[in-house]
């Protein structure tokens, strides 16, 4: 259809995940896959998200679990971080809800997710080896 583009591919690799989208003004929304119909050759796909001025353009569209966080970048540098299962989960035709505030001309440009547990352990390694860094010094 005219306007119409793909901003992204997604592979369902667990059941209980969910389509997580995220929109240039800050607004996302988690949606699960049962929302989606199965199309056939020559389907014209079905609506994930309705677009608007309020929103903005869609920047990417990831599948996720409750057991992850996700990380936004805006086009000035500011990132932050919250955990997936914090963000609405609603209908597949609706505009989302506001996950991230941005300012004037800002836009969110990226999002990654990221497990929790693997985040927790990176912590640990980081404080561990800050221990031994601080051992080594007072050695010395």
């Amino acid at each position: 259809r005219p306007g119409d583009e793909v901003v992204s591919g997604v592979i369902i690799e667990c059941e209980d995940a969910k389509i997580l989208t995220i929109t240039e003004n800050g607004y996302g929304k988690r949606t699960r896959i049962t929302g989606y119909t199965s199309q056939s050759r020559g389907g014209k796909g079905v609506i994930n998200i309705r677009v608007s001025a309020r929103n903005g353009k869609v920047v990417d569209v990831k599948a996720v679990t409750d057991d992850e966080e996700l990380l936004a970048i805006t086009s000035s540098g500011v990132v932050i971080r919250t955990p997936v299962e914090d963000i609405s989960l609603i209908g597949r035709a609706t505009q989302g809800v506001k996950i991230m505030r941005v300012e004037g001309s800002e836009h969110v440009v990226s999002i990654i997710k990221v497990k929790r547990n693997l985040e927790e352990h990176i912590e640990e390694e980081l404080l561990e080896d800050e221990k031994l860094e601080e051992e080594k010094n007072n050695k010395g």
